[in-house]
């Protein structure tokens, strides 16, 4: 679980630019343009700079600690009720304006308003009909924006699909494991049924966002932003102040201030669950870790008398080990091919101890397996299972080394790579040696409202 506490702290970074960049910039994008206030519009635009993203990354992670601390666990679950609730309503109001507004004249009109409010003389020429004109555009540089339907470009993106799913279902587990994490075929379903509802979400924003923008708006927005393809002037507004993304465009696209708010609610609310569940996640594992006598001496959480009080601790150092990594994510240039690195270095981690599962019904781990409640399943089924688990996600693993264009080159990040395997592997040959016997192992604390968790 090493490798995890260092692939968790990207995804800190990421919750915080997910908060500013998808959810608090365009909210107030959208209230500066539809009021006529050019400093709210001002306003959104700094919040999208690496300065902005960064300020709201610390704020959101202090208030998600604190809220943690302060309120615990259940506090949480009662709270992330209401984050999955506005996350819903805010993707079926997407669907909605995709489905019945007329996106092409309500960006044109949206884009000259915010034009006019930017006073940039080299812009005026993206006032009118923008839609065409930035399909036109990304074309003079020679790239074609009407392309076929390719079978191996979607199968190259589902391992980010992929990643969304493994979110949503890590997302419910943390909404029930204070009492059922231990009950298998619960956490099967919740985990299947969850995974398949985000795959319907995010096939159905697809499809939608398709038929209302066209494929070839799409197409060319994606290398105005990915590429920065076309113009300067474009390339600037669409990376800078108006994103492609779906709930941007969204918003831009309903003229109303109301709907606006409802999208960036739902967005806000997950960017905060995303933050929530990393804190969980891993000061969990880090106070087991310390519990196995894993963690430096200095790091020690054995120090503290209760489990509350191990927690918080683990919290404010988890805290402080982000910072380092949220200032590298916005300001340090090319910082996601090193981040890709561990990405890719953790996958191997990962995939290990998919492997290392298998050794579950044997060794020192029998007696806890024997307590499990899939301890009756075939034992042989089991780490078949285990083993095709390796083998497949070493495949996808692999993949990055194959083909460059997947993003990770350089030396830099392949010693990465190396330095997080071996890291991860001299935690992992430290918890084996020092690990107590089974029946002295303890279930991960869960609250820290109460020393003495327990489960039904």
């Amino acid at each position: 679980m090493s490798g995890f506490v260092f692939w968790i702290l990207q995804w800190i970074a990421l919750s915080g630019w997910l908060f500013a960049k998808l959810g608090l910039a365009p909210l107030l994008l959208c209230l500066g343009v539809y009021t006529d206030n050019p400093i709210v519009t001002q306003a959104a635009i700094m919040l999208q700079s690496a300065r902005g993203v960064f300020i709201v990354s610390i704020l959101l992670t202090v208030v998600t600690v604190i809220f943690l601390v302060r309120g615990g666990l259940r506090l949480y679950v009662r709270v992330q009720k209401v984050l999955f609730a506005l996350t819903i309503i805010s993707i079926a109001t997407i669907l909605v304006v995709f489905m019945r507004a007329n996106f092409e004249g309500n960006m044109d009109s949206f884009v000259a308003k915010l034009i006019g409010q930017l006073n940039g003389p080299s812009l005026n020429t993206l006032k009118g009909n923008f839609v065409q004109f930035l399909i036109t555009d990304v074309k003079n540089t020679g790239m074609s924006v009407s392309h076929p339907f390719s079978l191996i470009a979607t199968l190259g993106i589902v391992p980010i699909a992929l990643t969304s799913l493994y979110s949503a279902a890590w997302s419910v587990q943390q909404n029930d494991e204070i009492e059922r994490a231990d009950r298998f075929w619960v956490q099967f379903r919740i985990i299947v049924l969850s995974s398949l509802f985000v795959a319907f979400c995010l096939w159905a924003l697809a499809y939608f966002e398709g038929r209302a923008t066209t494929r070839e708006f799409m197409t060319a927005a994606s290398a105005v932003y990915w590429q920065q393809r076309g113009s300067p002037e474009t390339v600037w507004l669409v990376r800078n102040v108006l994103p492609p993304f779906p709930n941007v465009l969204a918003m831009a696209s309903s003229k109303s201030i109301f709907i606006s708010l409802i999208i960036a609610l739902g967005f806000l609310a997950s960017a905060f669950q995303v933050t929530c569940n990393c804190f969980i996640g891993v000061t969990r594992v880090l106070v087991a870790m310390s519990n196995d006598n894993v963690l430096p001496k200095w790091l020690n959480l054995k120090r503290e008398k209760s489990q509350p009080q191990r927690l918080a601790r683990a919290h404010w150092i988890y805290f402080l080990a982000a910072i380092p990594w949220i200032v590298c994510f916005n300001f340090v240039p090319g910082w996601e091919n090193y981040s890709l690195g561990v990405t890719f270095a953790l996958g191997y981690v990962f995939t290990l101890s998919v492997l290392a599962s298998t050794r579950l019904t044997k060794g020192k781990l029998k007696a806890l397996w024997d307590q499990s409640s899939i301890s009756h399943f075939n034992k042989r089924l089991v780490s078949l299972i285990g083993y095709a688990g390796f083998v497949l996600g070493s495949v996808m693993v692999v993949a990055y080394y194959w083909f460059p264009q997947l993003g990770l080159t350089g030396d830099a990040a392949y010693l990465i790579v190396l330095g997080v395997i071996l890291v991860s592997y001299i935690i992992y040959a430290a918890a084996e040696s020092r690990s107590d016997s089974p029946e002295q192992l303890q279930r991960p604390p869960t609250d820290m409202n109460q020393s003495d968790p327990k489960r039904d």
